[in-house]
């Protein structure tokens, strides 16, 4: 769920010094109040799955033959890995700080790869096939899984609400 309950001796250690300790360890951590509205984060989620959709689609244009220049590959790709894509470097900052691998890691790397690559290859003025398509592609489905790990999350939490309430 994404969740923890902490129970702590506030003479011993306080609120905030569990929370640095949490994010030390690579686990963005914040108090949640009774009122706090969960659908900000899903609602961000959204945004980004479906900014990483559209910006995707030239890249599945071109799949079929439709001319894409690149130098427009360069901007649309840029947008989608450190705009759409730039939460799997934040949480690939914080597991490098904890000195852990987590799924972010692997898909900075394999799209940073793939971006990286491509950009050299323009920049070497090369007429080899460029990998763009790959990180955006790759951060789009992972988005879109994402996205659809929450919803199940969401509707099996109200399942389990709902058997509880007829206990």
């Amino acid at each position: 769920s994404g969740k923890a309950l902490v129970t702590y001796d506030p003479a011993r250690v306080g609120q905030k010094e569990i929370i640095d300790t949490l994010v030390r360890l690579g686990y963005p951590a914040h108090p949640v109040s009774a009122t706090e509205d969960k659908t900000k984060l899903v609602n961000w989620l959204l945004v980004q799955t479906a900014l990483a959709f559209v910006l995707s689609i030239p890249f599945a244009l071109q799949m079929v033959g439709v001319h894409f220049p690149p130098m427009l590959q360069v901007v649309f790709a840029t947008l989608i890995q450190f705009g759409t894509g730039y939460t799997f470097y934040v949480g690939t900052w914080y597991g490098l700080r904890s000195f852990t691998a987590n799924m972010d890691t692997l898909v900075a790397l394999g799209t940073t790869a793939a971006y990286g690559l491509s950009l050299w290859t323009i920049i070497l003025g090369r007429q080899e096939h460029l990998y763009f398509e790959t990180s955006a592609f790759l951060i789009f489905f992972i988005l879109l899984g994402r996205c659809l790990e929450n919803r199940a999350k969401s509707k099996a939490g109200e399942g389990m609400k709902a058997l509880l309430r007829l206990q």
